[in-house]
């Protein structure tokens, strides 16, 4: 389960896991070019897997799917 807090002053949203509340596991933040499109990235030992989604709910999605599935490969 991932828990969110937001940034008021840049939008940006951290996203932390039951295990490491104190660690962000991954963000998503608006684009600086297009505010109408979303960066989303989560944070990995090895790498940072990241993507470009149109709107808020899908990088959600989108993240908190790339999470589960590099939970599962550990």
């Amino acid at each position: 389960m991932l828990s969110k807090q937001s940034c008021p002053h840049t939008g940006v949203v951290n996203y932390f896991s039951r295990a490491e509340p104190h660690f962000s596991v991954g963000s998503i933040a608006p684009l600086a070019s297009n505010h109408d499109h979303y960066c989303w990235r989560v944070y990995d030992a090895h790498r940072t897997i990241a993507g470009i989604a149109a709107d808020m709910k899908s990088a959600e999605r989108r993240l908190r799917q790339e999470y589960h599935s590099q939970q599962r490969v550990q």
